[in-house]
């Protein structure tokens, strides 16, 4: 493969940009080691739910034997890239991004499996991962949402379906590479099949905002979904400085801060966050949604405008060196974007004042998505965050053997599965994935987050029969992911807010039957007193006294035992 190493442009003072192969690479002089990366437009956000972890399974098969001696290497998978990058001699940088070229060319899938288990490790070690929810209500399970379901798919993709993600998006044309030398070194040879670069995926998100739901997890998230800026990053700054001062100082958490993630070309998350004891999460909540409510109406003190704007002057300064800033360079060009000049970012900064500050906001609080307390957040404005769907489909009934539970509806169209609180509907146009158990369980999951779980075994007459003709040969074998454990459907949002509602149209049903149980009794009473002899009233009134608590009993210790299961 030949190397030209023409130059196509001059992105910054000591940044430049040639071609290699005819894959971009950024080029900036440095001190000491050498760094040089690999990134490509492709990461989980690209991913179907039934196929999630496929770029992260290739990320490990592309690093597995590439030389190790004297070089510092990783790889990353994030929601739109995927990057290689190492640390070393130029000779050792330039022999592991020519080794992980080759190795994306020729993939050693006989350790699919075993690549599996390192990735199932890596996602337990995780532990709680605050977003996953967030992700999942705000955008399904789609694009940006992917990510909250951890993986799903690893267990359904083979070789072929590896050879096929590498050879659409591993490509020269889906790939920017750099290296902080001053000059293509010789012997770089970055040998890429041809293809086309992909768009980021779209950030559609599902309901309206701002909204909330509730979790028994400790501690509390907003994010919100605002244009990339450096003033939505000051803001992020200065509410995690606040936000840490008040909930430390009170003994509410012990992390309490604000992050400014871009997501893509344009748009960015702010994510504002605090841990906190079962005990202590709605003061948390309290402290998030007030400190909003002060940027947005009243703005910020002066000293935190100081503050923040020495704080990230500070940091500007540090970025003074143009390799250090390769890799942001790089994933620009990937996404089709720029990283802002240096003294346009600065001026920028100082003028960052009380009435920047409560524009940007009201933006985050616009589009805020709360994770918070079981008492939800409707008294600060919020609404529930989409719950149900807006209608059932039509088909079959299915009912468990006690009353008051959910049905399950099998139809042409989809299932559905009616509660109290309303219907959740998955179409079949609309699956994003079933999860498939021998027993005939079945977990459908819709492109916009909705879920379904069959549990075949709690509904009288639901066979394995009746799933596979009713569910399994109307659902596309390219979103089936087969389950061998017992059922343990991948992580979805916790149970969210009850609506009001619903409380109150069983209040209502209580006291019509208590009504009704009264009414029974007095006729009973006037009945028996009718009946027996003068003298006998005593006998009567405990007659109909112990006739109405074993009634009681019945209705309502049933009722009570019902919903306790």
């Amino acid at each position: 493969m030949s190397v030209d190493g023409s130059t196509t442009g001059t992105l910054r003072d000591g940044v430049t940009m040639v071609e290699v192969a005819g894959l971009p690479v950024l080029l900036a002089p440095t001190d000491g080691a050498v760094t040089g990366g690999l990134l490509f437009r492709v990461g989980q956000a690209d991913e179907p739910l039934a196929r999630s972890g496929i770029t992260h399974l290739v990320e490990h098969l592309a690093l597995h034997g590439v030389p190790r001696a004297g070089v510092h290497q990783n790889g990353q998978t994030g929601d739109v890239w995927t990057a290689f990058h190492a640390t070393g001699s130029l000779q050792e940088v330039v022999t592991f991004l020519d080794a992980v070229c080759d190795r994306l060319r020729d993939l050693p899938v006989g350790r699919i499996d075993v690549e599996r288990k390192v990735l199932e490790a890596e996602a337990a070690s995780r532990g709680d991962r605050m977003l996953d929810a967030s992700r999942i209500y705000r955008y399904g399970a789609r694009g940006h949402g992917i990510a909250g379901y951890r993986e799903l798919g690893l267990t359904e993709v083979g070789p072929q379906d590896v050879r096929a993600w590498v050879a659409e998006r591993f490509t020269r044309g889906n790939a920017v590479a750099f290296l902080t030398a001053d000059a293509v070194p010789a012997g770089l040879r970055l040998d890429l099949p041809a293809g086309e670069r992909y768009p980021v995926p779209d950030t559609d998100t599902v309901g309206t905002y701002p909204a909330y739901f509730s979790t028994g997890t400790d501690g509390v998230v907003l994010d919100a979904v605002v244009d990339r800026s450096v003033e939505a990053r000051f803001v992020a700054r200065l509410a995690g400085r606040a936000l840490f001062t008040e909930l430390r100082e009170e003994g509410v958490a012990y992390v309490a801060d604000a992050d400014y993630t871009p997501r893509d070309a344009t748009t960015a998350a702010v994510t504002v966050y605090a841990d906190a004891r079962d005990d202590d999460q709605g003061a948390a909540v309290g402290a998030v949604v007030d400190l909003l409510a002060r940027l947005r109406f009243t703005g910020p003190t002066p000293q935190e405008l100081s503050e923040t704007r020495t704080a990230l002057l500070a940091e500007s300064e540090q970025r003074q060196d143009p390799a250090a800033e390769l890799p942001a360079h790089a994933l620009a060009v990937l996404l089709g974007t720029e990283v802002p000049d240096d003294d346009e970012t600065r001026a920028r900064i100082e003028a960052v004042d009380a009435a920047v500050v409560r524009r940007v906001a009201d933006a985050i609080w616009s589009t805020a998505l709360l994770r918070g307390t079981p008492r939800g957040a409707a008294w600060a404005g919020m609404g529930p965050a989409a719950d149900r769907s807006e209608r059932a489909v039509v088909g079959t009934t299915w009912s468990e053997p006690e009353p008051d539970r959910a049905r399950l509806v099998l139809g042409v169209e989809g299932v559905s599965l009616l509660t109290d609180d309303g219907p959740r509907t998955v179409l079949f146009d609309e699956l994003a994935v079933m999860l498939a158990w021998p027993d005939g369980r079945r977990h459908l999951i819709g492109t916009d987050g909705t879920r379904v779980m069959v549990d075949r075994p709690r509904y009288t007459g639901l066979t394995t029969e009746v799933v596979a003709r009713e569910i399994d040969a109307r659902v596309p074998g390219r979103v089936v992911v087969r389950r061998t454990s017992a059922p343990a459907p991948a992580p979805t949002p916790p149970p969210r807010a009850r609506r009001a509602w619903s409380f109150l149209w069983r209040a209502l049903v209580a006291v019509v039957r208590a009504f009704g149980m009264l009414v029974g009794l007095l006729m009973l009473f006037g009945m028996l007193t009718a009946l027996l002899p003068d003298g006998w009233e005593v006998a009567a009134v405990g007659l109909t006294v112990g006739v109405g608590s074993v009634w009681f009993a019945r209705v309502f210790g049933r009722r009570r035992r019902t919903r306790r299961r």
